[in-house]
């Protein structure tokens, strides 16, 4: 075989476990601090695949911190408000699609976005999730099948 039928193999392999593991919920899953690969689902709808490459960090926690903290936050985030785009801004810079800009712009209030942002981590505290620790793997490796599993799955959040 080539190189690249094997490694196809492999990665298929490895998938085809992954997706057989158990769905956990969120408190199973939000103090995990090893490397490796998520699945988020909404009920039966997969809606997210990403990964950690950062020994100790607790990605899953990054869910429901902070906004801008996690992709998949924001894009729910922007979706509960109603805008197109919504971006973090350091202060002083600009931008139309900043939190505050749209404020401004009225495009919602300060409590409607709270409001909203209060909401969209609870929903994700409803999620299913699905983690292949990959302590043992470099970072390339973990970001290679992040990007297969991506590829594969077409999960609806990932762009």
């Amino acid at each position: 075989m080539k190189n690249y039928e094997t490694k196809l193999k492999e990665l298929e392999e490895q998938l085809k476990i992954f997706l057989e593991s158990p769905l956990k919920n969120f408190d199973e899953v939000k103090d995990i601090g090893e490397n490796g690969v998520y699945i988020v689902y909404n009920g039966d709808t997969l809606l997210y695949v990403g990964s950690t490459t950062t020994k100790g960090h607790k990605r899953m926690a990054d869910l429901v911190s902070f906004w801008d903290n996690h992709t998949l936050h924001k894009k729910l985030l922007k979706e509960k408000l109603g805008v197109p785009k919504l971006i973090w801004c350091k202060k002083g810079e600009v931008s139309p699609y900043s939190k505050e800009q749209l404020i401004k712009d009225g495009k919602f209030t300060e409590e409607q976005f709270k409001r909203r942002d209060e909401e969209t981590i609870e929903l994700i505290k409803t999620f299913k999730f699905r983690f292949l620790d990959m302590a043992s793997k470099k970072s390339r490796d973990i970001k290679n099948f992040e990007h297969f599993t991506i590829a594969v799955l077409d999960p609806g959040y990932n762009d």
